[in-house]
This record gives structure tokens, sequence and C-alpha cells, in this order.
């Protein structure tokens, strides 16, 4: 390739460009002079016409023609008009004076008016033209000139770079030429480019002659250090060995310890996993989900095969959370159900962390657990903390319902006494005898409603025997078949060789009559069945009542009512043994079934428990203790005559003194002879004065200043022999086991009535 030096080239360019800028920079100028030239022409072109034009009017009017063509011809004579012709209204031409050249010339043309009589006339028209060829030929003249100036200018410029270029640049380029060709190093000498010595600034030039004195440098240093280099080359190909070696030894424990990683994670109950967040794939299942949900790894492809098996009611809520915090890259955990291959769900709580790269979610790894067994005992926790607070919730009522039953017990003794003892005084045939009784069936019913509401809070008495429910559900299923509609079918099915509880059989038999009428009510105008069972379990440490961990170890009865009804939500299975709550309509229910018979179950130290669900229907285990022998009725009620006294002398006992007096007048009629007190202490010292003027003793339980126990007490220590009846309308502290316990022969529960008070009073005088 044929070699041209950059001076060179550098020249030929620079001539070049200096004829074409001349060129240029000549015809701008040209250009210029006659844009200059033609605007100053039409400058005056006008002042011409309106410094001449009342002037030549003048003349014209006074036809002065002579005067005309001389000023034609001195005007054409001048430097600016190149062409001048007036002419007449008629169009005669009066003066002209140059060449008209249209192609060339600026022409224009004016009306001359004079002002004539106070009118303005026109008397003819001049024209003109402006003298450019003139200046076309003057420039013509000067085109030599303008080049040669221009030329002359453009090409000092370029010879004055053109040295600065050469001084500057290219010949600093050609030190570097040659450094270039040198060897780096001559002997123990290193090849540079001399540099002068910087003043004040450096250029481009100085750096790169500062680089490359720079990398010569460098590879001298380079080129001393390789042989040095070289000469432990084989000592670092025998460390490279080792390393080699060592780095095999080091991958076959990785490959051991992923290997014992993997077989120790697949070994717990905690399912690992991985997936990648690009393609939305599974990039490891733990096998352990195949023990759990029962799907084979392979069928976990994707993040859709996941979401799929989710439980309808949590698929939103965990796909949501797990999007929202992927996405801003927080680490989650969440609980939800998953669908086993069986059918049937398992809850899950998954732990993932969000791996990120680039500050990007790239992927998530995380831990399955099977919580399963730990939601079903929070959800057994939760059962068992409700049924203590219904428990509690009963307990409160039932305080509650102690006070009134008390308070109205008395309340009913004087209704109920004084009713009677009116009656024993008026003939057989006295019309007032028939709205006495009346007032005495009211107060037996009365009396009934405060043994129901004792009942429900577990604090009446029971009337405890031997009994065979087999008996009483034959008595009830009675009843309940000529009652229920042909739409509900009745089943029973009665282990015959049961055996007996304690119980009283007047309140099993309301047991089971409201469990009965509240499966028909449940069932309605549908088509169901009601079905009875009853059956013995045995509780032992290995066999319980799941609902009833609470149940002692031994044999009971398990009397179960179901229906196939409208069932019940959770809600309301909470509140089924409330007082006064029901679904009933209005005026349909009074809400006290069910807790009747909660508080009798109670009462019978058993166990009632409820499941059911919408739409599902009910069913009602009753849990009763059996016991182990059959017993002998402790006494049979017998109707007769109402015992009397033969002057027997009792000292009566109530605060109540309305009671105390009607009580008087009641043993009084029965043949005693009577000393009533309404204060407790009053009736200790009228006996501490005279011990031996009372036979027998009738006390209340419960007074504001001594109770009937501790004055029986004190009665008791001056006369241990003293009988002493107990009368009570409620009382939390004292029972008739506890009462006898305490030296008391009889214990009666208010309101007490005429007969039941003479045969406990004949009871004690006359055991025989």
């Amino acid at each position: 390739m044929k070699f041209i030096s950059l001076k060179y080239k550098l020249l030929y360019s620079s001539v070049i460009i200096s004829f074409l800028l001349t060129v240029v920079m000549s015809i701008v100028e040209v250009n210029y002079g006659i844009n200059n030239y033609e605007n100053l022409l039409q400058d005056e072109l006008s002042h011409f016409e309106k410094s001449k034009s009342k002037y030549l009017a003048s003349k014209v009017w006074s036809m002065e023609y002579d005067s005309l063509q001389l000023f034609a011809e001195y005007e054409v004579g001048g430097k600016w008009i190149a062409w001048l012709k007036i002419i007449d209204v008629r169009g005669a031409t009066i003066a002209e004076a140059g060449k008209d050249l249209n192609e060339k010339s600026l022409q224009r043309v004016t009306s001359l008016t004079y002002f004539h009589n106070g009118k303005e006339n026109i008397i003819g028209k001049l024209y003109y033209g402006g003298n450019l060829p003139g200046f076309y030929a003057m420039l013509q003249d000067r085109w030599g000139t303008i080049f040669l100036l221009n030329g002359f200018s453009v090409v000092i410029i370029f010879l004055l770079s053109y040295v600065l270029f050469y001084k500057n640049i290219l010949y600093r380029l050609l030190d570097i030429i040659q450094f270039t060709n040198k060897k780096p190093i001559e002997g123990e000498q290193v090849n540079t480019i001399y540099s002068p010595p910087h003043k004040n600034s450096v250029d481009e030039i100085d750096l790169l002659i500062d680089s490359l004195n720079n990398r010569a440098t460098r590879i001298a240093d380079e080129f001393a250090g390789r042989l040095t280099a070289e000469s432990g080359l084989e000592q670092k190909n025998i460390q490279l060995s080792d390393e080699i070696e060592e780095r095999h030894i080091l991958e076959q424990e990785l490959r051991e310890s992923e290997e014992k990683y993997r077989n120790f994670l697949e070994s717990t109950s905690t399912v690992p996993w991985e997936i990648d967040l690009a393609s939305g794939k599974f990039t490891y299942m733990g096998k352990q989900v195949e023990l759990i949900l029962g799907y084979s790894v392979e069928s976990w492809v994707d993040f859709d095969s996941w979401a799929s098996r989710l439980h309808p009611e949590d698929r939103d809520d965990a796909v949501n959370l797990c999007a929202i915090e992927t996405n801003k890259g927080n680490d989650h955990d969440f609980v939800y159900r998953s669908l086993c291959k069986d059918g049937s769900y398992r809850w899950i709580r998954d732990i993932v962390s969000v791996v990120m790269v680039d500050n990007t979610p790239k992927k998530l790894v995380g831990f399955m657990h099977d919580i399963t067994e730990h939601m079903e005992l929070a959800k057994e926790k939760d059962k068992l903390e409700s049924q203590l607070r219904r428990s509690q919730k009963m307990e409160a009522i039932g305080t509650l319902a102690g006070g009134i039953a008390h308070d109205f017990n008395n309340l009913l003794s004087v209704i109920l006494g004084y009713s009677e003892m009116i009656e024993g005084q008026l003939a057989e045939d006295d019309p007032i005898r028939k709205d006495l009784s009346l007032i005495l069936i009211a107060g037996g019913r009365a009396v009934d409603l405060v043994k129901q509401i004792l009942t429900f809070s577990r604090q009446g008495e029971e009337d405890l025997r031997p009994v065979k429910v087999q008996v009483i559900i034959k008595e009830v299923l009675k009843l309940l078949r000529s009652s229920l509609p042909t739409t509900i079918s009745l089943e029973n099915n009665i282990d015959s060789d049961c055996g007996m509880i304690s119980a009283d059989p007047i309140q099993i038999h309301q047991v089971l009559m409201n469990l009965c009428t509240n499966a028909k009510d449940a069932i309605g105008e549908k088509i169901g069945t009601l079905s009875v069972s009853l059956t013995e379990v045995q509780v032992t440490e290995t066999e319980r009542i799941r609902e009833c961990p609470q149940m002692l170890f031994g044999r009971y009865l398990d009397l179960k009512v179901s229906d196939t009804g409208c069932g019940m939500n959770a809600l309301t299975q909470a509140r089924i043994f409330d007082p006064f709550f029901t679904t009933k309509e209005t005026g349909k229910g009074t809400g006290l079934g069910l807790a009747v018979v909660h508080g009798i179950v109670k009462q019978h130290r058993g166990e009632i428990i409820v499941s059911s669900e919408p739409d599902q229907g009910t069913t009602f285990h009753i849990y009763l203790p059996l016991i182990d022998e059959a017993k002998k009725q402790a006494e049979q009620k017998v109707i007769g005559d109402v015992p009397r006294g033969k002057g027997e002398r009792i000292l009566f006992v109530d605060d109540e003194i309305v009671i105390a007096e009607l009580m008087q007048r009641i043993l009084t009629s029965l043949g005693y002879s009577v000393s009533s007190f309404s204060s407790s202490p009053k009736a200790l010292e009228a006996y501490t004065q005279n011990p031996d003027g009372f036979d027998l003793v009738i006390t209340d339980m419960t007074m504001p200043e001594m109770t009937g126990i501790d004055l029986a007490k004190k009665l008791r220590a001056l006369q241990p022999e003293l009988p002493v009846i107990l009368c009570t309308g409620f009382s939390e502290s004292i029972d008739e086991e506890r009462a006898k316990s305490f030296g008391i022969r009889e214990y009666i529960k208010k309101p007490v009535d005429r007969l039941t008070l003479a045969k406990a009073i004949q009871q004690v005088l006359n055991p025989s």
C-alpha cells in the first residue's frame, strides 16, 4: 500500500478547501453587494418620485415640453435613473430619455396631478426605471479583485494553521511512530519518548506520550518479573495439583453432605419445596407430601397444581397473601386447608422464604407443616372453654334463682297456709270452699314453678330412687305416638338389659318429653325420623367420652335422642341451655325446656352433649351414672287423716312474723301448745330460761341474726336429746343429708302444707 505523509494530505486538503472557501466567500460578497444596491436603488427611486412629481406636473400643466425633455435627459444621465418617459392624459409622449430594459431595470409608474379651481386633476403619467445595468457592469469589472483578495486571506489563514498543526501535532506524532518501531528494552535501558517538561498546561498528545512512556516502563517491569515468575512456575504447578486434589475431596464431601441433608429432610414430617417464579414451576418437592396428602411428587407441577388443591374457603386468601408478600420481597407464613387424595382436608402451615436477586424475587423456598392435630386440639380447647363459660353462667343464674325461690316460698307458705286453715273452718257445702280450692290449685302451680326454677339452676332437691329408665322411655314413646303427625316416623332401640340409675322418675320423664317435643318441632311439617336409643357405656382411662373429658370412670347409661330436622348452627348451640332462650316463634315456647333438662341432668350427676349441623338434624346424648344394686324405695306416701297432737309443747322460730303467726295458729289447731318467735336470739333466750318447757323445736333455716343450724347447735348443747325440725325455702349451704349430720330430726321444704307438717311432727315425737 502506497504511503502518503499526513503533512502532504493536510497540504492538499488545505489548497482545495482554500479554493472552495474563496469561491464561496466571493459569491456571498457579490450577492451581498447586489442586494445592498437594489435596496439603495429602491430608496432613491422612491425619493425621486416624491421630490420630482409635483415639479413635473406643473411643467406638464404649463406645457413646457422642452424643459421636460431636458429634465429627462439630465436625470437619465445620472447614477440612478436608466430610463424616463412622460405622457399626457391622451397618452401622447411629451418627453423620453434612456432605453427601457424590461428584464434588468426596476420600472415604476405614477400619475401626475395638478390642483386647480379647488380640484385635483390628473394631467399625465410618469414612467421611469432604475439603473441596474450600470451596477452590473461595475461589479463585473471588480469580480477578479474580490476573488484575489478573498483567496489571499484564506491561504494565509490555512498556512498559519498548517504550521501550527505540524509543530504541535504532526511533529510529535512522528516521534511516537519512531518510538513504536523500537524495542521496549535495549539492554538495561527502557526506550521512551522525549517529552519536554510541562509548563502551564498539557494536551491530548502530552497525555498520550505520558501513557506510552508509562506502558513502556510497566512492560519492562513485567518482563523483569516474568523471569522471576517462570522460575517459580514449577512450584505453582505443584501447588495447583494439590489444590485440584483438595477440591475433588471437598466436592465429594459436599455431595455426601447434600445427600445426608436430603435424607434428613425426607425423614421429617415437614415437606420442603422450591418453586421458580419466572416459570411458576416447582423445582423441588419433598417425598413426605405423599404421606401427608397422598399425591405423588410428580403431580406437583406448578403453582396452579398447589392452588387447585386448596379448600375453596381458603384459596383466595392464601393465593392473594402469597402474591402480595412475594411482590414485596417479604418472608411469610400462612395457614390453610389442603385437599388430600382421599377427599379429606388437612390443615397446613406453610413457611415461605423469598429468594431475591438484584432486588427482584426469583424463587420461593418453603416448608409445609401438617398442623391438623394442633388445630383439632385448639378446636377442642375452645369447645371446653365454651362449656366452662356455660357452666359458670348457669351457676350465676342458679344463685339468682335460689334467692328468688327462698322469698317466693315464704310468700307461698303464707298463702297456702292461711288458705288451708280457712278451708278447714268452712262447712263442706260452703260456696267459699270452691274459691279457696282455686287458690290452693294456683298455689300448687306456683310451687311447681319454683321447683322448675330450682331444677334448671341445679339447686332443687330430688326424690331419688332406683329407676329403670326403660320403663320411662316406653311410657313417653306411648304418649308421643298419639301426638306425632304421620309424616314423622318414630324409631327406638332400647337395650332391656341396661342397669338402673338413682333418679327422680318424674324428672327423667320430663327430660325425655322435652327432648322429644323439641325434636318433633325441629322436623315440623317435613317428612322425618325421631329416634330414641338406650345403651350402656364404660368410661375408663383409655375409653373416654371426647366431648366430656371431666366424666369420672365408671358405667353410664347413654340416652340418645336424635332427629332429622332443621338442625342448629354453632351460635345457637352455644345458647340452647340458657333460660328463656328459644328459636321458636312468640307464644310457641318459653325457653325453659332445655334449661330444665340441663339442670335435671346435672342434678343427677350426669352430662349432656349436643351435636348438630344446619339442615343435618340434631342428636342429644345424656350420660347418667348407673348404680350397682337396686335400692328399695325409702318410703311411700300414704294419704289419710291429718295426725293430731296431744298438747305437746312446741317452740316455733321464723324471722317472717306472718309465717310465725300462721304456723302458731295451724299447730294450735292440730292440738299442740305453741310458742312462736320471729327472732332466733329471743327464742334461744326463752328456751334457756325454761329448757324443760318444750318438747320440740321447729325453726327456719335462713334468718338474719342466727341461722336455724346455729340455733339448733346451741339448743342441743343445752339439751342433746331435744328434737329439732328444720324448714327452709332454699339454702345453698344446707340440704337434708347435711342437716341430719348436725342432729336435725326432719328436714322440710317450704311451702309447708298442713298434712306434711303434721306427719313430720308425729314422726319426730312418736318414731314408732
